[in-house]
């Protein structure tokens, strides 16, 4: 039933209270969540009640939760009912009330410049400190972009853009341009522009930040997904401003912006970027930036203690020492690097075989410790037995190191040659036992011993969070290396291997394993019933995850690199610590981190 405004103030002009106490925005709530309660409301009538015919009274509870909901006086719930009743009835206004606005905007708001979704500014007043600007901005610029969303599939929007003549400044949805700088606001949007002509709902780039952690979904498969999943065929056809068809670039770039504002939000600081250039290199110094800062003060679980990772053992006098627990190992997965044996000079692109610095060896002879100028256009000298292997690794066409096929005259040792890409060797990690992430190292040449212990160094320091036990399954060469030197970090540290490569991998016959690196001579690492307290294999079943990763980041620069890998770890770490926290494991940290 549809009434006139007339008649709806007849329903209450005998109820002056009732006036003065229900504003317009009551009036519609009331309406509204009425309508939502319809079968709630029959529910509670008799059977023999007509469906078509609004009850007489409301049952206690629903009465109760409009009160509540629309901000109206109880005593006054049962007057409302009784004017609105007829209204909330009818199935056309139900229908009204979920009718989607993009329907109508599409018949009639895109013919006159209108649509449902239009991004502007926070707030129309000129923010930048110091300037004298201080009425609403008119001076405003709009164009068409797309909208990708996650219940509305891709819509055509506008993006409205006002200008501060005063201070020069050029205010956007998510961000104010001011001397070549793009000032992002402090709170994160609801809506990304990650494209001149296209905004991404931070939905969905959360979703994709998620299928990517959980499940190893690569950028080019999300963007598929999304497009078979959201944007009908017909939407390809439809008058859009612009093809709806996502680009792979387009989820990097949500992502990494996602990040990088949620980043600045845990620091209480706006995200800087430049605002021109090219799109692909715009978050470089941005991701640089936070990379060198996890690495100088570490990710930021790196004070983490919990019941699984840290104890407190009985001494024979009574006193407790703190136990803390790591766990270290390796896994091949990694990016492309400079040929150079060990060189972490990044390479200019990912195609090249050689850093900047070392750009004058790509016509040097790619045989391993040959230094003869390679005859082009080939990537050898005029050695025969080294254009033998070039002849055979283009018949193959193999990449990878290639072997001589004859046995060099002057021994055994076989001549290899890399006429690919050198990749680094592996990624270094440092997990608690309960599954924290810790840290993280790069290795370009080698799994070196000098290497984990430089990232046990660098993670750790003399405080109340240096970790008592290393479990890695070389410590027998490490402990070679640390004990008995003029360093003495490592003197209060025991370096046991875990129980299955103690085992299976370490000869009983070598004394010095056996006597600093046997896991059951040190009894802080048993339990009570003589089981192992630490889970000495979580590196290996951490290892299992970060190796789906391999196939996403094998062909990204060193910065995108570190910044996903970290983002991934960041966010398991997340997950790690409520499941801890639900499981009665007391995380804690040992100090405030120094993350910021």
């Amino acid at each position: 039933m549809s009434l006139s405004l007339s008649e709806l103030y007849g329903r209450f002009q005998h109820n002056p209270a009732l006036l003065d106490s229900i504003s317009t925005t009551d009036l519609f709530k009331f309406i509204t969540h009425a309508a939502q309660l319809r079968n709630d409301i029959l529910l509670a009538q008799p059977a023999t009640h007509p469906l078509h015919t609004p009850p007489a009274h409301l049952p206690t509870t629903i009465a109760q939760y409009l009160s509540e909901a629309c901000n109206i006086p109880i005593d006054f719930v049962p007057q409302c009912w009784v004017a609105l009743r007829d209204i909330v009835w009818e199935r056309s206004c139900i229908e009204a009330l979920r009718e989607d606005p993009a329907i109508a905007f599409s018949q009639y708001g895109s013919k006159l410049g209108l649509e449902r979704d239009t991004f502007y500014l926070p707030n129309t007043i000129c923010t930048t400190p110091g300037c004298s600007h201080q009425s609403p901005l008119k001076n405003a610029k709009q164009k068409a972009v797309l909208y990708y969303t996650l219940d509305r599939g891709v819509l055509p929007a506008w993006d409205v853009q006002l200008y501060c003549a005063t201070c020069k400044t050029s205010y956007h949805h998510n961000y104010r341009v001011c001397n070549g700088r793009r000032i992002y606001y402090g709170d994160i949007p609801s809506a990304l522009q990650v494209a001149e002509h296209r905004y991404v709902e931070c939905r969905i780039a959360n979703m994709w930040l998620t299928s990517m952690f959980v499940s190893w979904t690569s950028a080019t498969n999300l963007a598929r997904l999304y497009e078979l999943s959201f944007i009908p065929p017909t939407a390809k056809s439809s008058p859009l401003p612009f093809s709806p068809t996502l680009k792979t670039e387009d989820v990097w770039d949500a992502v990494v912006l996602l990040s990088l504002l949620e980043d600045c939000q845990r620091r209480e600081q706006f995200l800087d970027l430049p605002h021109d250039g090219a799109q692909e290199v715009r978050f470089s110094a941005a991701m640089k930036a936070r990379n060198d800062r996890i690495r100088l003060h570490g990710l930021p679980e790196v004070e983490h203690f919990c019941d699984k990772c840290t104890r407190f053992f009985p001494n024979e006098d009574g006193s407790l020492k703190k136990t803390s627990c790591i766990v270290i190992d390796g896994i091949t997965i990694g990016h492309p690097c400079c040929s150079v044996h060990n060189c972490h000079i990044p390479l200019a692109s990912t195609r090249h075989r050689f850093c900047p610095t070392h750009e004058d060896r790509r016509n040097t002879c790619c045989v391993d410790r040959c230094e003869h100028p390679a005859v082009q256009p080939g990537l050898v000298c005029d050695d025969p037995l080294h254009q033998e292997i070039q002849q055979r690794r283009n018949e193959r066409e193999d990449a990878g190191p290639v072997a001589c096929p004859n046995k060099p005259l002057e021994g055994n040792r076989r001549i290899t040659a890399r006429f690919g890409r050198r990749r680094t060797h592996n990624e270094l990690i440092i997990v608690a036992p309960c599954g924290t992430i810790i840290s993280r190292a790069t290795c370009y040449g080698a799994e070196a011993v000098s290497s984990v212990v430089e990232l046990v160094k660098r993670t750790y320091y003399a405080g109340p969070n240096k970790i008592n036990q290393i479990v890695f399954d070389n410590n027998c060469n490490m402990a070679l290396l640390v004990y008995g030197g003029k360093d003495t970090f490592f003197n209060t540290i025991g370096l046991s291997v875990d129980v299955f490569h103690f085992k299976s991998k370490h000869s009983v016959t070598d004394v010095f394993c056996q006597e600093h690196c046997n896991p059951a001579a040190y009894p802080e690492l048993l339990d009570d019933n003589g089981g192992w307290f630490f889970n000495t294999s979580i590196a290996e079943q951490t290892n299992v995850w970060l190796a789906g990763f391999n196939a996403i980041c094998r062909e990204m620069v060193v910065e995108k690199y570190n910044f996903f890998l970290d983002e991934m770890i960041m966010r398991r770490n997340c997950i790690t610590l409520e499941n801890l926290t639900k499981g009665g494991r007391h995380p804690g940290y040992w100090k405030p981190s120094h993350f910021v």
